[in-house]
C-alpha cells in the first residue's frame, strides 16, 4: 500500500514538473515570436510635461564641446553657470540632460537626433541650448599651419542643408520648446588674418535658419571673442573659465527675457 502510494505521489510530481516546462517553454517561445517593447527610461525626466508657468524647468542640451564645457577649469560650462543663475532669479527646480558630444559635427547630431532615447529627451524639455557648427568650419589648432586663410571657408552650403534638417527634426518632437542656438566665435583670429569674415557669413547663416523656424533664437557669441584671445582656454581653440562666464551672461540675459515675455511665442 506504501508502494502504491509512494508511486502516486512520484507520477504527481513529474506530471507538475512536466507541465511547468510545458508553459515555461510556451511563454518562452511566445516572447521570442511576439515580443512585447520595454518602456523608455525617463531619462529622469517623468510624468506630466512642465510648462513655462510651473515650479520647475527640465532643460535639454544638444551639440558639440562647447555645450560640454570643455575647457572650463570649473567644470561647469556655460549650462551650468546659466543654471545657476536661473535657479537664483527664477526661484525654480532645473533639470538638467546635457546630450552634447566632444567633436560633434552637425553631421553627428542628425545622426543622434534619429535616437529614440533623444528624441524622447527633447520632447519632454521646456528649453533647449544647441552649439553646432564649430567642428564643420574650424579645422583644429594642430592644423592651422596648413591652412591657407583665403581658403579658410568650409563647406557652408552643406551645412545650411544640414541647419534646416536638425532644427525640422527637434521641432518635429518638441514645437515649441524655445531653443537657443549659440553662434561662432573665432580662436583663430590672431593666426588666420582675414578669417573673421567667414564666421561672420556662418553667423549670418545660422540667424537666418533661426529666424525661420518657430521659437528659434540665436545667440551671437562673436563680439566677446573678438580680439579677446584670454577668453581661451590653453587649446586656443575652447573657451577658459572666463569664456563660458560670458557666454552664460549673454545667454541668461536672452533666456530671462524669453521666459518672461512667454517664450512659446513666435519671435
Amino acid at each position: 500500500m506504501r508502494n502504491v502510494i509512494l508511486l502516486r505521489f512520484l507520477i504527481f510530481v513529474s506530471v507538475l514538473a512536466f507541465s511547468t516546462f510545458l508553459i515555461g517553454f510556451g511563454l518562452a517561445v511566445k516572447d521570442l515570436l511576439m515580443p512585447t517593447a520595454s518602456p523608455l527610461p525617463s531619462l529622469g525626466v517623468g510624468g506630466e510635461k512642465p510648462s513655462l508657468e510651473k515650479d520647475s524647468l527640465t532643460i535639454v542640451s544638444l551639440g558639440d564641446s562647447l555645450t560640454r564645457g570643455v575647457g572650463d577649469g570649473e567644470g561647469k560650462g556655460y549650462v551650468g553657470r546659466v543654471v545657476e543663475r536661473l535657479k537664483s532669479i527664477e526661484k525654480r527646480k532645473v533639470n538638467v540632460t546635457n546630450l552634447a558630444v566632444s567633436g560633434a559635427t552637425s553631421q553627428d547630431l542628425i545622426k543622434q537626433l534619429s535616437v529614440p532615447g533623444v528624441r524622447y529627451a527633447i520632447s519632454e524639455a521646456d528649453i533647449l541650448f544647441l552649439t553646432i557648427g564649430g567642428n564643420d568650419l574650424n579645422p583644429g589648432f594642430e592644423k592651422l599651419d596648413k591652412i591657407d586663410p583665403t581658403h579658410f571657408t568650409g563647406d557652408l552650403s552643406a551645412f545650411v542643408t544640414r541647419g534646416k534638417k536638425i532644427l525640422e527634426e527637434i521641432r518635429d518632437v518638441n514645437p515649441d520648446a524655445p531653443l537657443f542656438w549659440l553662434g561662432l566665435y573665432n580662436p583663430f583670429e590672431d593666426v588666420l588674418p582675414g578669417t573673421n569674415r567667414t564666421v561672420l557669413a556662418w553667423n549670418r547663416q545660422m540667424e537666418d535658419l533661426s529666424l525661420s523656424v518657430r521659437s528659434v533664437y540665436f545667440v551671437p557669441l562673436f563680439d566677446l571673442f573678438h580680439q579677446q584671445t584670454g577668453m581661451l582656454y590653453s587649446d586656443h581653440f575652447h573657451p577658459n573659465s572666463k569664456g563660458y562666464e560670458a557666454i552664460s551672461i549673454r545667454l541668461s540675459s536672452v533666456l530671462i527675457n524669453v521666459l518672461g515675455t512667454g517664450g512659446g511665442e513666435k519671435h
